[in-house]
């Protein structure tokens, strides 16, 4: 999904928004987009898997989540430029998180930069977000 909206989550670039992917990945579709995916996609395929097959401008969220990437983008631009390197790193680190679910329904957080997985969500890294986005303001 990540790479259908133009977000760079498996590099370096821009792990911190992964979270836009996710959001779009994790919204409701409207019924007939789909019944349209079950009618359309093998039943083998996860409805995640179909979703991001899709061409963009057939998802009805396309617009808004990119709308939502680009406003991102931007702002974290703005607020990097206004840090140092060793804040910079930190504050994209500890944005790199991601709320996710396994196919058992457990739930686990991941980041996208450092590819580290946790049962619960590292306050440290919740510390560091406020602090820096503090002294960028």
């Amino acid at each position: 999904m990540g790479h259908r909206l133009g977000v760079q989550i498996q590099n370096i670039e821009e792990p911190d928004l992964a979270w836009i992917a996710y959001l779009a990945l994790i919204t409701k579709l409207p019924s007939y987009i789909e019944t349209n995916l079950s009618i359309t996609s093998p039943k083998n395929k996860s409805r995640f898997q179909k979703i991001c097959n899709m061409k963009i401008g057939e998802h009805p969220g396309d617009k808004y989540f990119k709308t939502v990437l680009i406003y991102n983008q931007m702002r974290r631009k703005i607020l990097l430029e206004a840090m140092s390197e060793n804040d910079q790193t930190s504050l994209v680190k500890a944005q790199a998180w991601t709320k996710l679910r396994e196919e058992s329904g457990v739930f686990y957080y991941y980041n996208f930069l450092t590819k580290q997985k946790s049962q619960n969500f590292p306050i440290d890294q919740k510390e560091i977000t406020s602090k820096l986005m503090t002294v960028a303001s």
